[in-house]
């Protein structure tokens, strides 16, 4: 089977929620876990991936609850919305960084409310921006109309 691109899903709200199947992790531990699982598998070469960082308005609301630092290892930043948006994007690069780089040819990360659906509609719209992008420059159309 040929996989063209790879689209994955992290619930960054639900940093407080305890995974479905062990009442030691939490959603987004869980999510980080599958992704390494994913990223490190096999058949993945060079395809580009998108990685939406969903439930963004519920990360907003439970920072005002819960300190992330209860329930994150490792995190020591503020317990407000880009500190933590931060750390999750630094701990999924991470796992490209440990092995997994060479598989994805980019990755293109967004932060999503899927009930806001402005945001969806300007999500879309840049991926659909960036898609065309990954097509021309693995058409080697790119170059002819790039300034770099």
């Amino acid at each position: 089977m040929e996989i063209d691109a790879l689209i994955y899903f992290c619930p960054i709200g639900d940093f407080c929620v305890k995974a479905d199947d062990d009442d030691n992790k939490n959603k987004v531990q869980e999510a980080l876990e599958v992704w390494d699982e994913v990223m490190n598998g096999e058949g993945l070469g060079g395809i580009p991936v998108i990685l939406f960082f969903n439930k963004k308005d519920l990360l907003e609301s439970r920072l005002k609850q819960n300190s992330v630092k209860n329930f994150v290892s490792g995190f020591d930043g503020a317990n407000e919305y880009q500190p933590v948006m931060d750390f999750a994007k630094k701990k999924f690069l991470g796992i490209l960084q440990e092995g997994a780089v060479s598989k994805a040819a980019d990755v293109y990360i967004q932060e999503t409310c899927a009930v806001d659906t402005e945001n969806i509609r300007q999500v879309f719209d840049s991926i659909r921006d960036w898609m065309v992008k990954q097509v021309m420059e693995m058409a080697g159309v790119r170059q002819l109309f790039s300034d770099e």
